[in-house]
């Protein structure tokens, strides 16, 4: 039941809401890189430990579209990050680039 004077909440448009999401996803995938190399690591031993395939890793790593966000913040906590980094990580993200749906 709605409220009576309370205006619906605005949804951003779908274009901007999936330009956030691939933004995020690159941030996250590029710190994901940085830290398996910092640690010394090949995509394949990574992989190991995250219980996944290399071409996976790859596939985290390059921001894929099918990777979701979860499994990025999985794998960068298995790689020693906390929520604090996560978060640093977040607020760097590029702004998603304006543009409306029509």
């Amino acid at each position: 039941m709605k409220s009576p004077g309370r205006p619906p909440a605005a949804r951003p448009p779908r274009r901007d809401t999936e330009a956030a999401l691939t933004a995020l996803r690159r941030a996250l995938a590029g710190e994901l890189r940085e830290r398996r190399h910092a640690a010394g690591l090949t995509q394949a031993v990574l992989a190991e430990r995250l219980g996944t395939s290399q071409a996976r890793v790859a596939r985290m790593e390059g921001a894929d579209p099918g990777v979701s966000l979860d499994l990025l913040v999985r794998a960068l906590l298995r790689l020693g990050a906390d929520g604090r980094d996560i978060a640093r990580v977040l607020m760097r993200a590029p702004p998603a680039a304006g543009g409306h749906d029509s």
